[in-house]
């Protein structure tokens, strides 16, 4: 798979026009004649406050992105607005939103803006947990008032609440991971390396390269692998791993967490350093460490909860999604 973010150009006007209308947009450029259709996208893409990017993946068109930069009084640079951040359902949870927001993010900087902002129907909570995974923040509410009824908008929020978005777990059970939690862990971990930055690897672990990961962990020493149930479901894992490997750091681990997507927001990712730190409390470890690929506010705070320090930030450390990420490193004293 490849994914590549570039300038939308006036040959995606039919690819433009079927995401809009997948996301529930209205007729997308009005009227019935095609080449007025036409003459509206390009001057839709030419207009000079608007920047319009779109996703490639392997040549297809699978995503859309539009940045406006509104001048505002009051501050000195433009606030960067995004009416539409579309990627087609076949390919979400791809990395393509990822790609689109750190490119309308990149232009926003350029053109000097203060803020990037958006808006998202209440009901989608799947993108609302995409966005504060991506260091966005739930700042506001949106109020409309609708003065044409002839154009079906906005969209009517499904009957069926998502799934996302139902009542959590009752509870949470953390225990040391056995060999048949590695096809759930697996599968966590790769949704990350296929749509994130949260981790550098760029393909999926194998579930053989996985088994053998599995035997640097015990359930004593320094080096622990613990996995989160709900409702007898892996919904998490964390671990405790070898920081360095010369002999001098064998006081020292480097710690990470992961959750399921759809678990997120219902503390699977506490329940899992308590365990964790409980457990390194009785082992000769004086020092956790954790990088951190920035934006991750999520990550940040819970380790902040547990004590972590930033100790320094490595700027593009690493290139993922078509973009260099910065890396800030944390430490606990234990």
């Amino acid at each position: 798979m490849t994914l590549r973010v570039r300038q939308a150009r006036a040959e995606d006007f039919e690819s433009v026009a079927r995401l809009l209308a997948e996301l529930g947009r209205p007729a997308v450029l009005g009227g019935d004649d095609e080449s007025d259709h036409r003459a509206r996208y390009a001057g839709w893409l030419a207009a000079p406050e608007l920047e319009v990017f779109v996703a490639e993946e392997d040549g297809e068109v699978v995503g859309l992105i539009d940045v406006e930069l509104l001048p505002r009084l009051n501050f000195p640079g433009p606030m960067a607005w995004v009416p539409d951040l579309i990627v087609s359902e076949r390919h979400r949870s791809r990395g393509a939103g990822a790609a689109l927001l750190a490119r309308a993010e990149e232009a926003a900087r350029e053109a000097g803006a203060f803020a990037l902002a958006l808006e998202s129907g209440h009901w989608r909570t799947r993108a609302h947990a995409f966005y504060l995974r991506e260091g966005m923040s739930d700042s506001a509410k949106s109020f409309v008032k609708v003065l044409r009824t002839d154009l079906d908008w906005p969209p009517r929020p499904p009957s069926v609440a998502p799934e996302s978005s139902r009542s959590p777990h009752r509870s949470i059970a953390v225990r040391p991971a056995e060999e048949a939690d590695l096809e759930a862990i697996n599968e966590i971990y790769n949704h990350y390396v296929m749509t994130s930055h949260v981790t550098f690897d760029l393909e999926p672990t194998s579930t053989s390269w996985r088994r053998e990961w599995f035997r640097h962990y015990g359930e004593a020493g320094p080096y622990r692998l613990l996995v989160a149930e709900a409702d007898g479901t892996c919904v998490g894992f964390a671990t405790s791993s070898r920081y360095r490997m010369r002999p001098a750091y064998g006081t020292s681990v480097e710690t990470s967490a992961y959750v399921a997507p759809d678990a997120q927001g219902r503390g699977v990712g506490t329940a899992l350093y308590e365990a964790l730190f409980q457990a390194l409390a009785k082992e000769d470890v004086h020092r956790a460490y954790a990088g951190i690929a920035l934006p991750n506010p999520a990550s940040v705070r819970l380790h902040e909860r547990f004590g972590f320090k930033q100790a320094g930030v490595f700027s593009e450390q690493g290139r993922k999604l078509g973009r260099y990420w910065d890396v800030a490193w944390f430490e606990r004293q234990l």
